[in-house]
C-alpha cells in the first residue's frame, strides 16, 4: 500500500512563511532554467559549477521578516538581533505534524518560485537520515503532480556517503535541482574525508564543491545538530546562503517565522490525542528496595552515596532518598528491618564505574536497583499493551474502519526479548515469553473472540542491530545493544524505513514491534496506537520522546488519513500515576520548547485583537494594540511584569464583574477574560510554586507585649501517663482481630490527556481495574517491627498476635498488617494512658530558643511556599503565611481589628508533644483591652478550624491533640508564674492582671473587633 499525501493548510502556511521572506526577488517562471549571475539572478557561475545567489538587501530581508512575524503573531525580532543571528530562520512544528514533508515542500517551492537549485538537508542521526530518504521516495509522485518536478534518487536527490565524496562534483556542477542529505557526523571533524584533498577531484577538498554551491541549508532538529561549538563551526564552513531550521523543540529561536506548537497541534487535531494507561502496584513498601542514585566525595574527605530505599517514618514505610557513607547500617538509617545485613563497605566515584558495595556482598552500580517490583510491573504492562491493542482492533471493526493497528515496545537490552545463541539459533527472552503467554490468554477471552488475528509466532518481531559473522559455512548475526549512531545501525534503520509501508498492510501479520531503545528516532509509523517502554533501569526516554513515536495521524488500508477523534488516540502504558505522567510531560514541554503554561506574552494577543479592534487592520497595528492590552493588564495588576497571572486575575475568573479595563478595551472585558480563562494554569496540572519572600515588620518586631507572650509559651515539657499491660493486651487483641488486608495488586487507571495553553491535564475515563499479584519477597519478622514501634516486650506482642488469630492477613500484605497493628496498639496505649491521667511536666531550663542562637524560632527574613496575606498593620511579619481559606479570613480579621496589637502564625517547628504526635498551634496574638481608663493585655495561643463546634471535628486524634495541648499550656502558664515569682520574689496584682492567658479553639471566624468572644 501507499500513503496518500495532502496539501494541508498549515503545511502550506509554513511553506509560505519562508517564501514571504524573499518578497521583492525576481520570480522564476519556468521552474527549470534560471537567470545566471547579474544583480537579480538566483544562480551564479564559478569555476566549480553553479551556486545560489541572494540579490535582496539585508534591509529588505529584515522588513520581510517583520511582516511574516506580524502575520503569524510571533515575537518580533529587533534589528540588532537580526544582525546578530544572521540569515537563520526558525520553523517550529510539533512532532507528528509532517515537518519533513513541509521542508521538502518548501525546497520545491523555493526552487520553482525563485530558481534556487542547491539544497542540503542536515540531520542529527542515522535514523532521521534514513527517514528523510524514505520520505523523499514516498512523496516523489505527490510532488511531481504538484510541482511538475521529478524527484529521482541519485539524480535529483542523493545521500552523501564519505566513501563516494566525488559525487559532490555533480552537486556543484549542474544548474538543475540538487537535494543532498547529510548527517552532521559526516563533516564535523577535521579527520572526515570531506576535508581531505583528493586526486580524483584535481586536488580539491570535497567540501569546496559544497562551499562553491552556496547551498540553502535545511537543518532538521537543530538542537541536536549544531549543539556544540564544533558543529556550529562545521556548518559555517559550508558557507550557506541561509539556514532554515525545523524543530519541534528548538533551544534557540533565531528569527522565528512559523510556529505550530504542541498546544496548537492538539487543539487543531493535527496529532493523536493521548490516553494514559497507568499501572501502579500496591504493597511496594514490602520490598527491600535499594537504588543507587549517585556517588560523590573527594579523596581524603571521604565518599558518600545517595540511595533510594524504603524508610520508616512514624511507623509508615515509604520511598526516601538517603545519603550513606562507609560503615553505615542501612537497617538503622531506614529504621526498617528489611535491610538487616546491609552495611556499607565500599563506595566508588570512579567515572563510569560508580558503585556501592555492602558487607553482605551485594553490589549496586549507578542507576541500578535491587528489590524492585519492576519485573512484576513490566509483565503486567506487556499484558496491558496487548489488551489495549486488541481493544483498538475491536473498536475499528465495530465502526467499520479498515486500518492496521500496530503496537510498539522499546527495550534496553536485546536479550530481554530474544536470546541469540552462538550457533545462530534463537530463544525467546523473558519479555518474549511473557508476551506470547499473555497474547494466547487474551485472544481466548470472549470480548476478543470475533477477531481473527495471526498466530502468536507471526504477530510479533524485533528490529535490532548486529554484526554479521561467519560460523563455518553459515553466516550468523551477533546482535548488539547499540547507541543508535554507529555504522552497524545503518542496515537496521534502512530496514525499518523500508518496512514502513509494508507494516500498514493488513495482510502482513506483524502487529507488535519490539525495538531497542536506541532506535527510538526511527519509529514514526502513523498506525502505532500503543507504546510501552520496558526498561530495567531508569529510562533515558523523556515522556515527549515516548509519545512522539506515535503522534502522527493514522491512515486506513488505502493510505488515506483518518479524521476521527474516537480512533485517533495514542495509548501510553506507564508505570506511574497518570497525574505524575502529565506533570512530568508538562515540565518537559516547558524545558524543551520554552512553553510557559499559565503565562502570556504581548504578541499572543494578536489573534484575539483581530476579532474586535476594528481600527487594527494591518499586522503592525494589531501588534501595537496587543502591546497596549498587555501593558494595561500589567498596570491594573492582572499580570505581573513577567506575564504571569496574579491573584487579582484569578479572583476575576470567579467574579467576572470585578474585571475592569481601560482605554480601547472598555466594554470588551467579557471576551478578553474568557480568552484569558482558557490559559489559566489553575485548571490544569499545578506547577511548582515560587516561594513567597516575607520579612519582619520593623515597627512591631520589638513589641514588648509580644515577647512577654513568647516568654510564657517558650517553655518545653514532657508528658507521662500510667497503664496496665493486661488491659492493653485484651483491647489490642480485639482490634487487631478485625484487620483485613488486601494482597499486593496492580491497579490500572485510564485517563484522557488534554494539552492546552494553560497546561496539560488528564482525567479518568473508565473504572479502574485491579489484578492480584504474588509478592516475590520474604516475610519480615513481625515481632521485631512491633517491638521497635510500641516498646512492648516480645512476649507480650507474641501473645497479642497469637490470640488475635490474624497472621493470615500478615501473609497477604506484611507491611500493611504491621503498620495497622502497630497503630492499633499505640492507640490503645494512648487511650488507656490518657484515661488513667495525662500529666505534663516542665523541662527545667529547657526552652524554645529565640535569642543567642544560630537557629532562632522567629527569623527576620524567610521564604514560605504557602499563600500569604498582607499584614503590615498588626503582623509580626509584613505578610503572613496561611494554609487554608479559614486562616486567610482569620488573618485578615486580625489585621483589621482595633484591639489586636500584634499577631503571628507560629512557626511549624514550634510543637507541643502529645501522646498522639506533635501538635503545632496556629497563632500567637496580643490583644489590648481598655475599660474605664485602664488597659490590660491579653495573650492568646489560638487554633483555627473550619468547624462551628468542637464536636464537629471528626478526627479523634486531632481532638486528643488539642485537649492534650490545653493541658500543656496550663502547665506552661503555671510554670511561668513560678519562674517569674522566683525571679522577682513577688508578683504584683497589676502584673497578674496584665498576664492573662488562654488557650482555646477558635470556631468560625468571629467579628474583627472581638474575635475571641465565646
Amino acid at each position: 500500500m501507499k500513503i496518500h499525501f495532502e496539501n494541508l493548510q498549515f503545511q502550506e502556511e509554513a511553506t509560505n512563511a519562508t517564501l514571504s521572506l524573499f518578497e521583492g526577488m525576481e520570480k522564476n517562471p519556468s521552474g527549470f532554467s534560471f537567470a545566471l549571475s547579474g544583480e537579480k539572478g538566483s544562480l551564479f557561475q564559478n569555476e566549480l559549477g553553479f551556486g545560489n545567489a541572494l540579490p535582496l538587501s539585508e534591509d529588505s530581508l529584515f522588513e520581510n521578516l517583520q511582516k511574516v512575524q506580524d502575520r503569524y503573531s510571533l515575537e518580533a525580532t529587533t534589528k540588532e538581533q537580526f544582525e546578530t543571528d544572521g540569515l537563520r530562520f526558525t520553523i517550529e512544528m510539533e512532532t507528528g505534524t509532517g515537518k519533513t514533508y513541509v521542508y521538502l515542500n518548501t525546497i520545491l517551492s523555493l526552487h520553482k518560485t525563485y530558481g534556487w537549485s542547491k539544497f542540503i538537508i542536515i540531520v542529527p542521526s542515522i535514523a532521521i537520515k534514513e527517514g528523510v530518504m524514505k520520505t523523499l521516495e514516498m512523496t516523489a509522485e505527490h510532488f511531481r503532480e504538484k510541482f511538475g518536478i521529478p524527484l529521482v534518487k541519485g539524480s535529483t536527490y542523493s545521500l552523501y556517503q564519505g566513501t563516494f565524496p566525488s559525487s559532490l562534483r555533480n552537486f556543484a556542477s549542474t544548474n538543475q535541482l540538487q537535494i543532498l542529505v547529510m548527517n552532521i557526523q559526516a563533516f564535523n571533524k577535521d579527520s572526515n574525508i570531506i576535508h581531505k584533498e583528493m586526486d580524483e577531484l584535481n586536488g580539491e577538498k570535497p567540501i569546496n564543491f559544497i562551499r562553491s554551491a552556496k547551498p540553502i541549508l535545511i537543518i532538521d532538529e537543530p538542537q541536536s545538530v549544531d549543539n556544540t561549538d564544533l558543529a556550529k563551526k562545521a556548518i559555517a564552513e559550508l558557507d550557506p546562503l541561509f539556514q532554515l531550521r525545523y524543530s519541534a523543540t528548538p533551544r534557540t529561536r533565531y528569527n522565528p517565522i512559523f510556529r505550530l506548537g504542541p498546544v496548537e497541534a492538539f487543539q487543531k487535531k493535527l496529532v493523536k490525542r493521548i490516553q494514559i494507561r497507568s499501572l501502579e502496584v500496591t504493597g511496594t513498601e514490602n520490598a527491600p528496595y535499594i537504588r543507587l542514585e549517585s556517588t560523590e566525595g573527594k579523596p581524603g574527605a571521604g565518599f558518600s552515596a545517595t540511595i533510594t530505599a524504603n524508610a520508616s517514618t512514624k511507623g509508615k514505610i515509604s520511598e526516601k532518598r538517603i545519603k550513606v557513607k562507609k560503615d553505615d547500617n542501612l537497617s538503622v538509617k531506614t529504621e526498617n528491618s528489611h535491610y538487616e545485613g546491609y552495611v556499607v563497605d565500599t563506595i566508588s566515584i570512579e567515572p563510569g564505574n560508580e558503585y556501592l558495595r555492602f558487607t553482605n556482598g551485594t553490589t549496586l552500580f549507578l542507576g541500578k536497583a535491587i528489590g524492585s517490583l519492576d519485573s512484576v510491573v513490566q509483565d503486567e504492562r506487556i499484558k496491558e499493551t496487548i489488551k489495549a491493542h486488541l481493544e483498538k482492533e475491536i473498536q475499528l471493526k465495530r465502526i467499520g474502519v479498515e486500518a492496521k493497528v500496530l503496537s510498539l515496545f522499546f527495550l534496553d537490552r536485546v536479550s530481554n526479548y530474544r536470546e541469540y545463541n552462538p550457533d545462530g539459533t534463537t530463544n525467546l527472552g523473558k519479555y518474549g515469553k511473557v508476551f506470547e503467554a499473555a497474547y494466547l490468554e487474551l485472544i481466548q477471552k470472549p470480548e476478543f473472540s470475533e477477531l481473527q488475528l495471526p498466530s502468536v509466532e507471526q504477530v510479533h518481531n524485533g528490529y535490532f542491530s548486529g554484526d554479521k559473522k561467519k560460523k563455518g559455512k553459515e553466516e550468523i548475526i551477533e546482535w548488539k545493544d547499540t547507541k543508535g549512531d554507529g555504522a552497524k545501525d545503518d542496515d537496521t534503520y534502512a530496514l525499518i524505513m523500508r518496512d514502513k509501508e509494508r507494516l500498514l498492510d493488513p495482510a502482513e501479520p506483524l502487529r507488535f514491534i519490539f525495538s531497542h531503545s536506541a532506535l527510538r528516532e526511527g519509529w514514526d509509523n502513523p498506525n502505532v496506537f500503543q507504546i510501552c517502554t520496558l526498561l530495567d533501569t531508569k529510562s533515558e526516554f523523556t515522556k515527549r520522546q515516548q509519545i512522539g513515536r506515535g503522534m502522527r495521524l493514522p491512515v486506513d488500508t488505502k493510505g488515506n488519513r483518518i479524521q476521527n477523534d474516537a480512533i485517533n488516540q495514542l495509548s501510553v502504558i506507564v508505570h506511574e500515576s497518570y497525574a505524575k505522567f502529565v506533570d512530568d510531560l508538562q515540565k518537559e514541554y516547558k524545558e524543551e520548547s520554552g512553553i510557559e503554561f499559565g503565562k502570556i506574552q504581548a504578541h499572543q494577543f494578536m489573534e484575539l485583537i483581530s476579532g474586535f479592534v476594528t481600527e487594527a487592520t494591518t499586522p503592525k497595528e494589531k501588534r501595537k494594540a496587543s502591546e497596549d492590552l498587555f501593558s494595561i493588564l500589567k498596570k491594573l495588576g492582572y499580570l505581573n511584569e513577567k506575564g504571569n497571572f496574579t491573584t487579582l486575575l484569578e479572583n476575576a475568573f470567579l467574579r467576572p464583574g470585578d474585571f475592569v479595563l481601560e482605554g480601547d478595551f472598555v466594554g470588551r472585558e467579557e471576551v478578553i477574560l474568557e480568552w484569558l480563562r482558557g490559559l489559566n494554569i489553575q485548571t490544569f496540572v499545578q506547577t511548582k510554586r515560587e516561594p513567597n519572600k516575607i520579612k519582619k515588620n520593623d515597627h512591631l518586631w520589638n513589641h514588648p507585649e509580644f515577647w512577654k507572650l513568647w516568654d510564657i509559651i517558650k517553655q518545653k515539657t514532657i508528658y507521662r501517663f500510667q497503664f496496665d499491660s493486661d488491659s492493653i493486651r485484651k483491647e489490642a487483641v480485639r482490634r487487631i482481630r478485625e484487620i483485613k488486608c488486601e494482597p499486593m495488586k496492580v491497579i490500572t487507571s485510564f485517563a484522557q490527556g488534554t494539552v492546552a495553553q494553560g497546561g496539560i491535564s488528564a482525567k479518568e475515563i473508565r473504572d479502574r481495574e485491579t489484578r492480584d499479584v504474588v509478592s516475590p519477597f520474604a516475610l519480615p519478622d513481625p515481632l521485631e517491627y512491633l517491638q521497635k514501634e510500641t516498646d512492648l516486650t516480645r512476649e507480650t506482642l507474641k501473645t497479642i498476635l497469637k490470640e488475635s488469630n490474624s497472621l493470615g492477613e500478615f501473609i497477604k500484605n506484611p507491611q500493611d498488617y504491621l503498620e495497622r497493628s502497630s497503630q492499633h496498639i499505640k492507640e490503645v496505649i494512648r487511650e488507656i494512658g490518657i484515661r488513667n491521667g495525662l500529666e505534663y511536666i516542665p523541662l527545667p531550663d529547657t526552652y524554645w530558643e529565640q535569642w543567642n542562637t544560630t537557629e532562632p524560632i522567629f527569623v527576620e527574613y524567610k521564604e514560605v511556599a504557602s499563600d500569604t496575606v498582607e499584614t503590615k498593620s498588626h503582623g509580626l511579619y509584613e505578610k503572613m503565611e496561611t494554609d487554608s481559606d479559614t486562616e486567610i479570613r482569620f488573618a485578615k480579621e486580625q489585621e483589621a481589628s482595633s484591639t489586636v496589637q500584634v499577631f503571628t502564625k507560629l512557626p511549624r517547628r514550634f510543637t507541643v508533644p502529645t501522646p498522639v504526635g506533635n501538635y503545632n498551634p496556629d497563632w500567637a496574638i496580643v490583644v489590648k483591652e481598655e475599660n474605664a481608663g485602664t488597659e490590660r493585655f491579653l495573650y492568646f495561643v489560638k487554633e483555627t478550624k473550619g468547624y462551628t463546634s468542637f464536636d464537629e471535628i471528626r478526627s479523634e486524634e486531632e481532638k486528643q491533640k488539642i485537649n492534650s495541648a490545653k493541658k500543656h499550656f496550663e502547665v506552661v502558664f503555671d510554670s511561668y508564674k513560678k519562674r517569674k515569682s522566683a525571679e522577682t520574689k513577688s508578683t504584683s496584682d497589676q502584673e497578674k492582671k496584665q498576664h492573662h492567658f488562654e488557650f482555646k479553639v477558635v470556631l468560625g471566624t468571629g467579628k474583627p473587633d472581638n474575635p475571641f468572644k465565646e
